[in-house]
């Protein structure tokens, strides 16, 4: 009864998430053109206690 229940949600599972890949990579390869400019206004790097912006800076430096 379960492997009945599983082979009848796999397929429609595998084509959600190909659906899902497939329209993430077009919109990726679609946005690719654009141009995006930055401009550096104060050249100096912050560290921080952990991998993502969230940790607390534990030190600041100046770009020389």
């Amino acid at each position: 009864m379960l492997k009945q229940l599983i082979e009848r949600f796999v397929t429609p599972l595998r084509l959600m998430l190909w659906i899902c890949l497939t329209s993430t990579v077009l919109m990726s390869v679609a946005r690719a053109d654009e141009v995006i400019q930055v401009q550096v206004k104060e050249p100096y790097i912050e560290f921080h206690s952990g991998p993502a912006g969230g940790f607390p800076v534990i030190h600041v430096a100046e770009k020389d």
